[in-house]
């Protein structure tokens, strides 16, 4: 349905539609660039779905984690581990070959009682033990906020921690989150290994979707956790890893895109124990193979229960947050296979427009079937887009956002069909209250409920009645205006109430008189035997009810012409052609031979034909009769007043 073929209540709703339309998407589009947690919530649901549609994965067998689990806590018999275990364990690791270590252990206080200068035997020898080793990561943890916590350090301290390659855009540029402070390893642990930041900040959901590779501690870029032991992996140099802040990570000959707030999206394996994991207790009791450790990224963290560093992904309502770190080195040692970026996004906002404008045409579809269909349709063009990106190339596109775009839109042209629709029904009430005041329940109907009604210009067979009361003039001699009108109005309801008793249209009322049309708003072939025994029936009643006047009638029947008849501003609904004029002759026929009813003989031999013989009791066949008026001759049936009484029982 296009604008311009549209009525001025059709125009009036889409335009309110689609301005509503236009400022709910402006809405949308801010909720798509800054966030909503109720969007954040749907969007974290279908993306678990997503991920648990395309299945797990296998996980790659060169990252590996040292677990320290609740058998290990069990044989040491506390928490933290002491020192000297984990030197002995990064000794182990070594002599089992592996290529880097990263320790998921926040090592920001000297073990024991210390003055502050001097190292206790457990912290030499993890010292020691990390020299040795030579790929080694430790963890720092970004702060929040500052407080007076110890190893808290000044912006000097990290000067030395930060990426080395830092690529700035000449203007624009994203900007990773920021932080005011961190807690370091102690300052022998630095000089003996690198440190990355382990801050994994769930979403607004909770759930751990995506990682930053760099916080900002004043002016200092602090590389992650993982990003610094793929590096170690990998064998590259501090000047071979880069952040671009155009949305960037460089690793090596290895371009990562990043997402626009400088994050990078996990792409998890699977559950807990995708990536290869060996109990601490089985390493320190040799029962570790050599080929489980060698030439491998080897992770050493708390997995135990208690010690509840967990965070929800789509495969597992609590993943240790060891395994999230190594699920992410094992991303960027082998190219992330999952992407969001900036592009993507752009890709998004242009689908939240494409999808709330083809909504909103196919909501207004004329056919609500089609509108229907059409616009669930659309509505499902996304979720399935999305999801087939996902399975098959590994792309994260937003499908709460656009789809709800679609749905918004669709629900508000539904909001404005069900207003119209409502005020189109208040209005056809209206206009068959007033119809019906003037016409029949049946026509009032069909013109409130139709533009162009079916029984206008055409032919048809209809019964004509022609009524008038003898006597009328000289009755209104005698009593006032007033009066008249009252005893019009008394008439005009009994006659009507008769009428509409045998289904007639009455017309027009012309004084003491009226013109009824048996046939509306369609013909039935029962017209000629409603009009008669309604002919029957009114003059016996309007006797009855004023003895004083002789009311006559004249009924015909056959084809007429119905149509509109007047001009451009007022018309009426008229039957037109010989058998409304022989119907209004026959009526004063009637006068003329002293009878009540004259009809012609078409009329009464189609009530004959009908099988109602006995509404033809009474009448007498005048045969060969001139017409006043008129041409020709017809046979005409007549009636008396007194038969007609004798019939009515009156």
């Amino acid at each position: 349905m296009t604008a311009s073929g549209a009525s001025r209540p059709e125009k009036h709703r889409l335009r309110w539609t689609a301005l509503v339309a236009i400022a709910a998407l402006i809405v949308l589009v801010l909720i798509h660039r800054f966030g909503l947690p109720l969007f954040d919530g749907i969007e974290g649901t279908t993306l678990d779905a997503r991920f648990k549609l395309r299945g797990t994965l296998p996980a790659p067998t060169d990252v590996v984690i040292v677990a320290v689990d609740e058998r290990t806590l069990a044989e040491v018999g506390r928490w933290p581990l002491p020192r000297a275990q984990i030197a002995a364990a990064v000794d182990k690791l070594q002599q089992l070959g592996a290529r880097s270590v990263g320790l998921d252990l926040l090592l920001s206080e000297r073990e024991g009682a210390s003055d502050g200068i001097t190292l206790s035997v457990g912290d030499l020898a993890l010292r020691d033990s990390l020299m040795r080793q030579g790929r080694a990561v430790l963890a720092m943890a970004a702060l929040l906020e500052l407080s007076a916590t110890a190893g808290q350090k000044t912006l000097d301290d990290l000067a030395t921690l930060g990426y080395r390659v830092v690529s700035r855009p000449a203007s624009g540029g994203f900007e990773p989150p920021r932080a005011p402070g961190a807690l370091l390893p102690i300052e022998p642990f630095r000089h003996a290994a690198i440190v990355g930041h382990v801050n994994l900040a769930p979403d607004r959901t909770g759930a751990q979707r995506s990682f930053q590779p760099a916080i900002a501690i004043g002016d200092v870029l602090i590389p992650a956790f993982a990003v610094q032991l793929a590096r170690l992996q990998m064998g590259l140099g501090e000047n071979e890893i880069a952040l671009s802040l155009d949305g960037q990570l460089q690793l090596g000959d290895r371009r990562i895109p990043l997402d626009n707030d400088l994050s990078m999206p996990i792409d998890y394996y699977g559950p807990a124990g995708s990536i290869a994991t060996v109990s601490l207790a089985d390493l320190m009791a040799g029962k570790v193979p050599a080929d489980a450790i060698a030439g491998r990224a080897v992770l050493l963290g708390g997995t135990a229960l208690g010690l509840g560093d967990r965070s929800i992904t789509p495969f597992a309502r609590e993943l240790p947050g060891v395994e999230v770190l190594a699920t992410i080195t094992a991303n960027l040692l082998h190219g992330p296979r999952l992407l969001r970026t900036g592009a993507l996004r752009a890709w998004e906002f242009a689908a939240i427009l494409l999808l709330a404008g083809m909504t909103w045409i196919t909501a207004n579809l004329r056919n609500p079937r089609l509108a229907l269909i059409a616009t669930l349709g659309v509505a499902l063009i996304w979720p399935i887009v999305t999801t087939f990106a996902f399975t098959q190339f590994n792309l994260w596109l937003n499908m709460a956002v656009p789809t709800f775009a679609a749905v918004m839109t669709a629900a508000i042209v539904l909001l404005g069909r069900v207003g119209q629709e409502l005020r189109l029904r208040r209005e056809a009430e209206r206009q068959r209250g007033n119809l019906a005041r003037y016409m029949p329940p049946s026509m009032a109907e069909q013109m409130a409920s139709q533009e162009q009604p079916g029984f206008y210009e055409r032919e048809q067979l209809a019964a004509i009645l022609f009524v008038d009361l003898a006597g009328f003039t000289r009755l209104s001699e005698r009593r006032s205006p007033g009066e008249t009108a009252d005893f019009l109005k008394a008439f005009h309801g009994r006659l009507e109430a008769v009428v509409l008793a045998h289904g007639g249209v009455i017309e027009q009322f012309a004084g003491d008189g009226a013109m009824v049309i048996f046939g509306l708003p369609q013909p039935k072939p029962e017209d000629p035997v409603s009009a008669l025994a309604c002919t029957r029936s009114l003059i016996a009643a309007l006797a009855r009810w004023h003895p004083e006047l002789r009311p006559r009638g004249g009924l015909h029947f056959g084809p007429v012409a119905m149509a509109r008849l007047g001009g451009a501003a007022q018309s009426q609904l008229a039957a037109a052609g010989d058998i409304v004029n022989v119907a209004s002759r026959l009526e004063a026929f009637a006068k003329t031979k002293g009878a009540a009813i004259a009809a012609s003989d078409a009329a009464m031999r189609a009530v004959a034909a009908a099988g109602r013989e006995d509404l033809l009791a009474g009448f007498t066949v005048l045969a060969d009769q001139p017409i006043p008026g008129r041409e020709g001759r017809i046979t005409v049936w007549v009636a008396p007043m007194a038969a007609l009484l004798d019939a009515a029982g009156a």
